[in-house]
């Protein structure tokens, strides 16, 4: 008979210990790959996962927590805006060049597309506002800084699960695949 924490619950002692093992190695995982180039993530995270295997003691419901983990930072990564992504790909400086050539490529085809239609007069403005987006040369700010950090952080947990999945998956794709040859074993001999 399990340990069983909360009557009310029924949580298991060996569900936490299998939860706890999950976010203890996903944690350390992705602070690993934090400090890792985008080129060489995947060869480091390779090694990282054969010199640390993750050992639990219910591999299938490690994976059903992964896939709990996974869906949600993948609406975590989804809720970030899109100067929140370019920023994480790019860098604070080239993104935010990005931004402002985006911004000066879209005040020209505005402007032109009025100076096509013959409202000259209103496309000026439209291609100062263009120029004077340029000129702005803002530093992010920290809340903008939070918000790349917590991106990086989703996309990197969702790498590391990823791997972590890959990990476990012949493990317990093996222990289901039993279950139901011996539950097909037993109808057999009836």
């Amino acid at each position: 008979m399990s340990l069983a924490l909360s009557s009310k619950q029924g949580v298991l002692f060996a569900d936490i210990q299998t939860a706890t093992t999950v976010a203890v190695y996903l944690g350390d995982f992705v602070d690993f790959i934090g400090g890792v180039s985008r080129g060489k993530r995947n060869e480091a995270a390779n090694a990282y996962v054969k010199n640390n295997p993750l050992k639990t003691n219910n591999d299938v419901k490690a994976v059903e927590l992964m896939d709990k983990l996974e869906i949600s930072y993948k609406n975590e990564a989804k809720a970030a805006s899109w100067k929140t992504k370019l920023r994480y790909k790019f860098g604070e400086d080239a993104s935010a060049k990005m931004v402002k050539l985006t911004a000066l490529g879209a005040a020209c085809a505005v402007g032109g597309v009025l100076a096509a239609n013959g409202m000259n007069a209103a496309a000026v403005p439209v291609l100062v506002t263009g120029l004077i987006a340029t000129a702005d040369d803002r530093k992010m700010s920290d809340k903008d800084k939070a918000d790349v950090a917590k991106y990086a952080e989703a996309k990197h947990a969702l790498f590391a699960l990823k791997k972590m999945k890959k990990m476990l998956a012949p493990k317990s794709a093996n222990k289901k695949l039993g279950i139901t040859a011996a539950l097909g074993l037993k109808q057999k001999s009836r």
